[in-house]
C-alpha cells in the first residue's frame, strides 16, 4: 500500500481562519484519497514574530494576511498555487 502524501498548513487562530481550512482539507481527502491536508494554527502575533520564510521552509500551505502578501510576492517565498498546479 503506498503511504499517503502529507501535506502541512500553517494559518491565524481564529475560527475564521481555521474551521474553513479544516473542513476543506477534509473534503478533500475524501475526493482525493491518499493525500491528507493537516492544518496548525498559531496567533498573529506569533506570524509577526517568525520571518515567513522560515514558515515556508516547514509548511506546505500558509494563509497569510495581506502585510506579507507584497514581500512574499517579491521575494519568491511562497508560490501561487493556481500557476504550480494544473486547472484540472
Amino acid at each position: 500500500m503506498t503511504e499517503p502524501i502529507v501535506l502541512r498548513g500553517i494559518t491565524w487562530n481564529h475560527a475564521r481562519g481555521f474551521l474553513p481550512v479544516v473542513a476543506t482539507a477534509q473534503r478533500y481527502a475524501e475526493l482525493h484519497p491518499g493525500v491528507e491536508i493537516v492544518w496548525e494554527k498559531r496567533s498573529l502575533q506569533a506570524f509577526a514574530d517568525e520571518p515567513i520564510e522560515h514558515l515556508a521552509e516547514r509548511y506546505d500551505l500558509l494563509v497569510i494576511d495581506h502585510p506579507w502578501a507584497g514581500f512574499a510576492a517579491a521575494s519568491g517565498v511562497l508560490v501561487d498555487l493556481g500557476s504550480a498546479l494544473p486547472k484540472a
